[in-house]
Formats: C-alpha cells, sequence, structure tokens
C-alpha cells in the first residue's frame, strides 16, 4: 500500500466534526481523507477581571469542551510586539461554533 501519493486537490469541506480533502491523484484515484477537526477561536476581555468573570461563567457551560487564558497571543500581523492575554474557547462539537460566535 502506497502511504504518498501526488494529485490535484478538489475540494475542503467539514462534515460533522470531521475535516474531509478530496483529492484526485495522477492515476486517476479518487481520495477521501478526513480527520477530527476541532475550531476554536480567541476572545480579548476588555480587562483581566472581566475575562476572569467570563472565564469562569464559559467553564460550566456544557457546550465548551475548553476554555482557557492563553498568554501573549499576537493580536496584530504588523506588529510582532503587540501582545496579549486572551481566552481560548474551544466548542464541544461543530455544531456549537457559529452559535457561541453569535453570542
Amino acid at each position: 500500500m502506497t502511504t504518498t501519493s501526488i494529485g490535484w486537490l478538489l475540494d475542503v469541506s467539514i462534515e460533522r466534526d470531521k475535516a474531509a480533502i478530496w483529492v484526485k491523484t495522477i492515476d486517476r484515484k479518487i481520495l477521501k481523507l478526513t480527520d477530527s477537526y476541532h475550531p476554536s477561536f480567541y476572545l480579548l476581555p476588555n480587562n483581566e477581571f472581566d475575562g476572569s468573570q467570563l472565564l469562569q461563567v464559559l467553564s460550566q457551560q456544557p457546550i465548551i469542551k475548553k476554555v482557557s487564558w492563553d498568554e501573549n497571543r499576537f493580536t496584530n500581523l504588523f506588529d510582532y510586539a503587540s501582545r496579549k492575554k486572551l481566552i481560548h474557547i474551544v466548542p464541544e462539537s461543530m455544531q456549537y461554533y457559529m452559535p457561541l460566535l453569535r453570542s
């Protein structure tokens, strides 16, 4: 069995909690590669006190898989000195990602 292949990327999609990548190889085989997919996002609280309260509330929510402080995250693509303390949020499932972003 070959573990490497050369081909063309046809599509990338999210199916529930998995990422699917479709590839057409040079020998005309179509491959569907899947892997687990757990998106996350970061929040910049107004201040550390508000952030601590938000962290406490979020940690009690069943739709949150993980929530934690993340020190020294870049917040400006053009200024590498601009680092801040952010809250890192990982939803329990992909189905909760968009509702969390909206709230």
